[in-house]
């Protein structure tokens, strides 16, 4: 389970660093879009919180 939470964690910064790229090259993001990696990046951290303080 954990090796999961790294890998969205990994996914969503790749994604995220990606936006900020093409924001700087000119291309807009859609409001949709952003919400989108929000929500996934905020369920990563609920996972990896709810990992941390299971045990």
């Amino acid at each position: 389970m954990s090796l999961l939470i790294y890998l969205l964690a990994s996914l969503v910064f790749t994604v995220m660093l990606g936006f900020l790229i093409a924001e700087r090259r000119g291309r807009k993001i859609k409001p949709a879009e952003r919400l989108v990696v929000l929500l996934v990046l905020l369920s990563v951290l609920a996972l990896s919180f709810w990992e941390l303080y299971r045990y």
